[in-house]
């Protein structure tokens, strides 16, 4: 005797774990860019992902209309220097967060068309591995009081 409606039940529970149907959604909060002087051909942004599911998933790529280009960097010290590295992608666990913060990993907007003024908003799409794409308004803050960069 056949059941196809137990062999169709777990071709459907198959296909939704392959799809990530009913995983967690990813959630990007506190977003903001730098606002950048008169001249200025690069920016950062800042945000927290935070993943409440049991699989972990990756920022793989960004974009703006602001922007030519959106990466990702972190700033890592080596032999007492700090500089940034570009990285291929950002790693956000499983059943964590991940926090993109000035003097750490940040998302850099190069080439942007026009210097970024406090008050105003631009938007940023980041695309992950496996959640696709979630588009950020982000708002655009005075923050010279604080050092992005520590150069030596």
């Amino acid at each position: 005797m056949r059941y196809p409606s137990v062999h169709l039940l777990a071709g459907l529970l198959l296909f939704a774990s392959a799809t990530g149907f009913g995983a967690a959604p990813l959630a990007v909060t506190d977003a903001w860019a730098r606002a950048t002087p008169p001249g200025a051909t690069t920016a950062a942004a800042y945000f927290t992902v935070s993943n409440p599911g049991a699989t972990a998933d990756r920022l793989v790529a960004g974009s703006s209309p602001a922007a030519r280009q959106v990466q990702f960097h972190a700033e890592v010290e080596e032999r007492g220097v700090r500089h940034m590295s570009q990285l291929d992608a950002v790693e956000v666990p499983a059943n964590g967060r991940v926090e993109l913060a000035p003097g750490s990993m940040h998302a850099m907007l190069v080439g942007i068309a026009s210097p970024l003024v406090p008050g105003t908003r631009l938007t940023v799409t980041l695309r992950f591995e496996k959640a696709g794409e979630i588009t950020l308004d982000v708002p655009v803050r005075d923050a010279r009081a604080e050092t992005e960069h520590h150069h030596h």
